[in-house]
């Protein structure tokens, strides 16, 4: 067995000491339960550091050097989807045990021998839309602490978008923040926008002291009451009682306003103090070695389950009778179901437990206690409860449910008067509600790819950033940019004249507040910028629809563009019946942002009534731009009375704007798609502001048949020349709601339709290829073969280095072709590798019939051997000798295509002797043998004569007295250049019972 952990560091509550015992325990509680009794177990452990690299490496270390045939963890994410796809090849199974992977390890296609017993991060983000749909919350913050060994609330985080996207309740995300519980004015600022937007809150903090001091900051600020409710994942087993760290009463009372989503139902049963007793008792003893350790990891419980979890399945394939243990056998579950220090355990057919989760709340006794039983199924939902039961939840805090939102508003301003008024509140007041939409120019800085330096949005200074992230920097008509841990969209203006009004402090106050979901989050103003003021919008991850053209989406069925459309018009409807906006003004497709789930939300509301000192053009029109230099195109949104004045924006010159960026969803391109360049758009603004039959408009010609009349007839009432004819936003509300086109309910449920029949196709191309891939990876690897062993090329390619072996005896075959001078000088130098071409190739039909690799040709010498790499015992001569008779006897038949007369022939020499073999080189590496044997080969056939097999006195005795069958003969003595005199001998012929043993 293999434990993939950190030796030398706690990350997560996760310690080496109190952690690892875990595994033996389960071990012998099998044994004391008769099971797998004479199977004996070793444990590696690897890892000293929460790091990609070194878990990644100690985990491959324990599988190749080790040889573990299962390994545990590693407790890293990132660390187990590298090393889970590379445990495949080796087939070795891996149980993830560690803080909350990923949903993506649920995928048996791409983690097929990777399995879990812990909550998912996904799993928690389900379980609090859960609770939620049980008390009917729909408004609620996420706030999460992090750091960078531990990580798990932020793939909760990201995990929970998708969770958002897959349960059947839905809710309204307020606030997504990152807290930094050591800054008290970033505190101040993140528990403001809570109090005022929400009452529930899902905490997700790293660890126990994170959530002590989060609990002593909202109690500070007032909000530790029973309006609030915390629902915080307990990924590290909270631990309530006395820490004598000056919180002790603070937190006393602010527990009791806190929910835990935990997978273990109950820790202090007596199966889980003895298990705990067991683990320090071991800690003590080698490898461990803590005589200090006195609590112990939440994650050990886990640990104990996935091994007993393996254990058992050992058991049931042992049981079987089967002997031959592999991943293929393991992988293969039936559901099952047993007792585990973590609660009752069920394993699905893929080998995952079904995720179970429980509402933990702190008792009177101040121990975690589960009111609430939370199970998967198609959804994630709340086990039936008897009313005592529901009861019970709410009794430690008086019986009380909090509301979704208090009854006179989450600002108490909603029981007498629900319009915005400049009441006259005191000048501290009137700062605070200032303070809710400005944002401070140092608070944004720009991202950048790892640790690159970049500019601030200050003026001419650069500021050094250590913010990491990896995302676009623009958007359509926006810059991304970093605020309170979130991306935010950000635009430049130009610098207003004067103070803001106390109406246009009442409009930002009213866009801070408005909520509608087509309408994209104001997060505020920056006017303390010398150069520009900064208007910050909520990111959306697609951009704006300009960039969805632009991006050709994968559907362009008559659905889809009929959501964008609906959603279009809502948001432009929120606008109009808005008391204090009216109007957008400035509606065009870049100020329509496109959320993950495919949602339109208009920006840039609001900014018409801000009087921005925009420049002024000679089409008499105010640009927006970062630049803040004019772009004509951006005027062809722009209704007709507007560009012939300076006339104030109206609700019929949105509906206008509308119309043409409907144009746009129906062709899915940008309004006016033929312009070259501004000289075009010019004209066509020339025309528009001209206003003559036939009026100027894109063209929706190509389109008719795709989209239907229906839409056309609504784009063409839109942008009619006189704005009383124009529907209004209503209107065209109510005729896009009377139209039906799709069984599925929103924009979201027909994309992934769409997108799982392109899936489909896709999968179809993707087998083609890989099969194709795979063909030409047998024609690499057939050609590699042929220029080096195949054992070798095999080490090649594996990265392995190949270590010069020695061959205590080998067969060495090495010809050379009589008079070839002669002959080449009868030929071109085209026709000499023609006719060598021709030879060898016929040479090399004999070796394929032979157990003998070609090492070499050089010109018109022929090198090869039997023996190397591949040892034969001693019938290497066997081979050579065979081969060598056959090369003689085709030789005869052998053909010059251009000289029909000419006749080759050549002179052979074999030797039999030892050599060392090893690769030569990097690049175009060569597999070369070395030694005198070598040598002897070519004086052997140095002195020989055509069409002769001549052996060295090796040679010979290997053939005539240990392998037999061979007839020789005595040439005599003769003189060997450098070797003095030899007796020699000449190969003759073998007998069919020898010749039909070679091997091809």
């Amino acid at each position: 067995m293999g434990l993939s952990i950190m030796s030398e560091e706690i990350v997560q509550g996760i310690r080496f000491e109190t952690t690892a015992p875990a595994i033996d325990i389960a071990i012998e509680e099998m044994h004391e339960q008769g099971l797998l009794t004479d199977v004996n177990f070793t444990v590696f452990y690897g890892g000293k550091y929460c790091t990609l690299l070194d878990l990644t490496t100690e985990a491959l270390r324990l599988v190749t050097q080790q040889n573990i045939s299962i390994l545990f963890g590693p407790v890293s994410t990132a660390a187990a989807a590298v090393v889970s796809p590379i445990l495949l090849h080796y087939d070795v199974p891996n149980i993830l045990w560690g803080p909350a992977p990923k949903s993506e390890f649920g995928d048996k296609g791409a983690f097929p021998t990777t399995t879990f017993l812990i909550p998912t991060a996904y799993s928690f983000g389900m379980g609090l839309l859960a609770v939620c749909k049980e008390f009917q919350w729909n408004d609620i913050a996420f706030v999460y602490s992090t750091s960078p060994k531990d990580i798990v609330c932020i793939h909760i985080a990201n995990e929970f978008e998708l969770a958002m996207t897959s349960h059947e309740h839905r809710v309204t995300v307020n606030l997504k923040m990152m807290l930094n519980l050591n800054n008290d004015e970033y505190m101040n600022k993140v528990l403001s926008r809570i109090r005022d937007s929400v009452r529930v809150v899902f905490a997700c903090l790293q660890n126990s002291e994170d959530m002590r001091k989060f609990m002593s900051v909202i109690h500070e600020h007032g909000m530790t009451n029973n309006e609030y409710v915390y629902i915080s994942p307990n990924t590290y087993n909270y631990s309530g009682g006395k820490w004598n760290d000056g919180l002790d009463d603070v937190v006393e009372i602010a527990e009791k306003y806190f929910f835990f989503l935990g997978n273990i139902q109950n820790v202090n049963t007596n199966e889980i103090k003895v298990f705990n007793e067991k683990v320090l008792e071991r800690s003590k003893l080698p490898p461990f070695n803590c005589q200090n350790c006195t609590s112990v990891s939440n994650y050990a419980y886990y640990l104990h389950d996935a091994v007993k979890f393996y254990l058992l399945r050992l058991n049931d394939i042992l049981s079987d009778g089967s002997m031959d243990i592999d991943t293929e056998k393991l992988m293969n579950c039936s559901k099952t179901t047993f007792e585990g220090l973590t609660g009752t355990v069920e394993i699905t057919e893929n080998c995952d437990r079904i995720q179970q989760l429980y509402l933990l709340a702190v008792n009177p006794s101040r121990k975690l206690e589960s009111y609430m039983t939370i199970k998967s199924g198609t959804t994630f939902y709340v086990e039936s409860q008897t009313e005592e039961q529901a009861k019970a939840v709410w009794e430690y805090r008086g019986g009380e449910r909090p509301l979704n939102k208090p009854i006179c508003g989450f600002k108490n301003d909603e029981c007498f008067h629900s319009e915005l008024v400049w009441a006259p509140v005191k000048k501290r007041e009137r700062a605070a509600l200032m303070k809710l939409w400005q944002v401070s120019t140092q608070n944004l800085q720009r991202p950048k790819k790892l640790t690159e330096s970049h500019r601030s949005l200050q003026s001419n200074a650069l500021s050094e950033s250590s913010v990491i992230t990896d995302v676009d920097t623009f958007a359509s008509g926006y810059e991304v940019y970093m605020y309170e841990g979130e991306k935010v969209f950000v635009k430049a203006h130009t610098k207003r004249i004067g103070e803001l009004t106390k109406a246009q402090n009442l409009l930002m106050i009213g866009m801070k507040q408005l909520v509608s979901e087509n309408l994209n989050p104001f997060v505020g103003l920056c006017l303390d910028n010398p150069l520009n003021v900064l208007s910050v919008w909520k990111y959306n991850d697609r951009g704006s629809l300009k960039d969805v053209f632009a991006l050709k989406v994968p559907t362009n069925d008559v659905f889809f563009r009929y959501c964008l459309m609906k959603d279009l018009i809502e948001g432009i409807v929120a606008i109009h019946q808005s008391s204090f906006l009216k109007y957008h003004g400035r509606l065009t497709s870049e100020c329509c942002l496109v959320s993950d789930r495919w949602q339109i939300r208009i920006s840039d509301y609001g900014l018409e009534h801000m009087n921005f000192q925009e420049e002024q053009t000679n089409l008499g029109y105010k640009s927006l731009k970062v630049n803040l230099k004019i772009e004509v195109a951006e005027l062809l949104w722009t209704a007709p009375e507007l560009l012939r004045s300076k006339t104030t924006p109206t609700k019929a010159s949105d509906i206008y704007s509308f119309g043409i960026i409907c144009s746009e969803i129906l062709t899915q391109q940008s309004a006016y798609n033929s312009l070259a360049d501004e000289g075009d758009a010019e004209e066509i603004i020339y025309k528009i502001k001209r206003g003559r039959t036939p009026l100027t408009r894109p063209s929706l010609e190509n389109n008719l048949i795709d989209c239907g009349q229906i839409f056309v007839r609504i784009i063409s009432d839109c942008w009619s020349e006189d704005p009383d004819d124009r529907p209004s936003a209503g209107t065209v509300k109510a005729l896009l709601h009377s139209v039906k086109l799709s069984n599925k309910r929103n924009l979201m449920d027909h994309m992934l339709a769409v997108l799982e029949e392109y899936a489909a196709e896709l999968e179809d191309v993707v087998d083609q290829k890989n099969e194709e891939a795979l063909q030409e990876k047998k024609k690499v690897d057939l050609l590699l073969y042929k220029i080096l062993p195949k054992q070798i090329a095999e080490k090649l390619k594996f990265g392995e280095t190949v270590e010069p072996e020695y061959y205590t005896e080998v067969t060495i075959f090495y010809s050379d072709i009589v008079s070839f001078t002669v002959l080449a000088s009868k030929c071109t130098p085209m026709q000499v590798i023609t006719v060598l071409n021709d030879l060898y190739t016929m040479f090399d039909s004999i070796i394929e019939e032979h157990d003998v690799y070609k090492v070499e040709t050089i010109g018109d010498a022929y090198l090869c051997a039997s023996g190397v790499p591949r040892r034969n015992e001693h019938n290497h001569g066997r081979e050579i000798a065979c081969m060598a008779l056959a090369v003689v006897a085709q030789i005869k038949e052998f053909k010059v295509a251009h000289l029909n007369d000419e006749v080759v022939n050549v002179r052979i020499g074999i030797h039999t002797g030892p050599v060392t073999a090893g690769v030569v080189g990097l690049t175009m590496p060569r597999y070369c043998l070395f030694g005198d044997s070598v040598t002897i080969a070519t004086k052997m056939e140095s002195s020989g004569k055509p069409g002769k097999i001549q052996l060295s006195p090796k040679a010979n005795d290997l053939l005539t007295k240990v392998l037999t069958g061979f007839k020789t003969e005595p040439r005599g003595e003769v003189l060997i250049q450098g070797r003095g005199v030899m007796e020699t001998f000449w190969l003759l012929e073998a007998d069919s019972r020898t010749t039909a043993t070679t091997s091809g």
